[in-house]
């Protein structure tokens, strides 16, 4: 935790992981590349079922570790392979051999962004067409000081002024040593790769309110295949329709659209930290660090969950999507609702081995 400098609990760990697993199930995966696989989090919760999963990672340890944990596998891929190779260090791997790469919780290592750009290309070279690439957690380069704005005011002490504090914030997301990148940055993919057939940048699922769920986010490249999506949805305003989440089921039993569209949803994750940035002078308008708390948690409390969204897709026949809104505001959301043809059901992690206590506990990430 960057908050507290200890492990994330052990429940709010495993719910991003298997959220991630869940994203990338969805892709329909049987040709896996699992590019810096770390300790197989990934790994173990997506390869049953495969006929093909290769992982590679700079670090042997890594390596050595998830070999030792093969046995608990269940329904394991008939090529199941290792590769002590860096992200840029994968020239030997047969071009369009996969149908789903991935890149998960490993992009902020990475040391720039032509660094990205290569992996990517690469990447784009292994997928097949009509493949996807995953790509996992990254950090929200328009979050970054909302980001580092929410841990000072979490270990702000009592007499620091709220000025003061945002100076500190500041300066930290100046001095910011990890890969921070803007989403926008995957739509103009489209333009520079012209295998990109779709680009869709999903924020991170999950009700814990930390920093995975807050500051970052997904996105899933589509190679090749069909292009983006031209459908036409019933389209709202969240404020300027007067919107909450009890008219949207409404909408969804009785209308029962084709599509349905909600823009500028406000997010209650990021948007009480985004609103008090904006304040020119915090000194003027709180006297104390807890007057902001307060006022931070107060807005809080007025927002939406982007989990709430999705949460309707368990109890009615949609999929959902839920993206930030179009007006570029990183503190609003997009959502889509997609009827299904059938009540499909949603891609299990029941096949995932069984892990011992010890590596439930362990969340340790390769650096590249």
């Amino acid at each position: 935790s960057s908050y507290t400098g200890k492990p994330i609990p052990a429940d709010e760990a495993r719910d991003w992981v298997d959220h991630a697993a869940k994203r990338v199930r969805s892709l329909a995966p049987d040709r896996v590349l699992d590019i810096g696989c770390g300790l197989g989090r990934t790994l173990f919760r997506v390869a049953p079922g495969c006929s093909k999963y290769w992982g590679a990672d700079f670090s042997k340890p890594a390596l050595d570790y998830v070999k030792r944990l093969l046995h608990l596998l269940k329904d394991p891929p008939s090529d199941i392979r290792f590769l002590q190779a860096s992200a840029d260090q994968l020239g030997d791997v047969p071009v369009e051999s996969f149908d789903v790469v991935i890149l998960n919780g490993v992009v902020m290592y990475f040391p720039s962004m032509r660094y990205l750009m290569d992996v990517i290309e690469r990447a784009l070279a292994l997928a097949v067409q009509g493949g996807h690439i995953f790509i996992g957690d990254i950090r929200s380069l328009p979050l970054l000081e909302a980001f580092h704005f929410s841990i000072a005011l979490f270990n702000a002490d009592e007499g620091m002024s709220p000025g003061k504090l945002r100076e500190e914030s500041r300066l930290n997301a100046m001095e910011e040593d990890e890969l921070v990148v803007d989403p926008r940055f995957f739509d103009a993919l489209k333009l520079h790769s012209p295998s990109i057939s779709r680009v869709e940048v999903q924020l991170k699922r999950g009700w814990p309110l930390n920093e995975l769920t807050k500051f970052r986010y997904d996105v899933v490249i589509r190679v090749g295949g069909c292009g983006p999506d031209e459908r036409e949805y019933d389209s709202y305003h969240w404020t300027n329709d007067l919107m909450d989440l009890e008219k949207v089921r409404n909408i969804l039993v009785d209308k029962e659209p084709a599509g349905l569209s909600i823009s500028c949803v406000p997010n209650r994750r990021v948007l009480p930290e985004l609103e008090l940035l904006k304040v020119d002078d915090l000194d003027k308008c709180f006297r104390t660090v807890d007057e902001v708390k307060v006022a931070m948690e107060t807005m809080r409390s007025e927002f939406e969950d982007p989990e709430s969204f999705w949460q309707l897709s368990e109890r009615y026949p949609y999929d959902v999507s839920v993206t930030w809104s179009n007006n570029g505001h990183a503190g609003y959301f997009e959502v889509r609702f997609l009827r299904r043809a059938s009540k499909a059901p949603v891609p299990s992690l029941s096949n995932a081995a069984e892990l011992g206590p010890e590596e439930k506990s362990s969340f340790t990430f390769s650096r590249y």
